[in-house]
């Protein structure tokens, strides 16, 4: 059992700084957009992207604040230069605080060409802008925010078997990470898992929305996503290592996969722009994202 050796005149203080965090972020107009914000959408005043201990919020005062708890790791130092500002991410990459009147109070100076590109909260605490997709399951659904209990059940699952080396991992899937048999990963209602039976299936609650078609044609398969935004499924017990892969491999640049809370999975490429605020990822929940020794496949595209 844990003790709180705090002292009352720290507790007050930490009860005033989530008091005074609480005011900034609060109301019934405050939205959260899970952990990914897409070019053409806006997190407006109140508004914020969360995910573990981080929040990445747009406050009320104007100033654009990542927390790790009720610390600030990182901030624009715009408060107060506007009324009603947002959050805004351009087609080109670039990012915006704009005042009431569209007044441009802070931009990242990032942006380059036109595509679809995507703002992550990570669970290592970093906000990275990525750009333009390379593949998803093309599996857009509304989201919810009311967790399934298909993805408790899911994650319980991962605790029972794989407690001693692995754990769920959040909703991102890093270069040159994997995720193994029996793991997933979630938001809200939806859960990307790679099967025992080698199978990669996206649900919906308890719903299926896409799968790889792989049952059975491996044994002790991972998913792993390349350095060079190629996405495979890996058989360690057959002689053809790769099961499946997404024929998306090019380069060798900086991609990410990511469960969206919209439900659709997608790679992206090459990081823009970050706050740069990479910490540890805490408790175990990168320790089944694991380095492996796998041989590079490029399709050459």
């Amino acid at each position: 059992m844990a003790i709180n050796l705090a002292s009352p005149r720290t507790s007050a203080i930490s009860l005033l700084c989530s008091s005074i965090l609480l005011l900034l972020i609060s109301s019934g107009s405050s939205t959260s957009l899970g952990n990914v914000l897409k070019n053409g959408y806006e997190l407006g005043a109140g508004g914020l992207l969360s995910i573990g201990n981080y929040k990445f919020i747009m406050q009320r005062d104007c100033n654009l604040v990542l927390y790790e708890n009720n610390t600030v790791l990182w901030e624009t130092k715009t408060q107060g230069k506007g009324t009603l500002c947002r959050l805004s991410l351009q087609s080109n990459g670039e990012l915006f605080v704009f005042s009431e009147s569209r007044k441009a109070l802070w931009r990242s100076e990032t942006g380059g060409e036109f595509g679809n590109y995507a703002l992550v909260l990570q669970p290592n605490g970093n906000v990275v802008v990525y750009g333009s997709p390379v593949w998803s399951t093309g599996t857009y659904i509304q989201s919810t925010a009311t967790a399934a209990p298909s993805i408790l059940l899911c994650i319980a699952v991962q605790i029972l078997l794989f407690a001693s080396n692995s754990s769920a991992t959040g909703n991102m899937l890093m270069p040159g990470e994997t995720l193994l048999a029996g793991n997933c990963l979630s938001i809200g209602n939806y859960h990307l898992t790679m099967q025992h039976n080698c199978n990669l299936e996206l649900y919906h609650g308890k719903k299926l929305t896409w799968e790889s078609h792989t049952t059975g044609m491996g044994t002790k398969c991972f998913l792993y996503l390349q350095v060079n935004g190629e996405l495979a499924i890996v058989s360690e017990g057959t002689s053809s290592p790769f099961v499946w892969m997404t024929g998306t491999g090019g380069g060798s640049h900086r991609f990410v996969l990511v469960l969206q809370p919209d439900g659709n999975a997608v790679v992206y490429g090459t990081p823009v722009w970050s706050t740069g605020t990479t910490r540890a990822v805490h408790g175990n929940a990168a320790s089944n994202r694991t380095a492996k020794s796998i041989p590079f496949e490029s399709t050459g595209n």
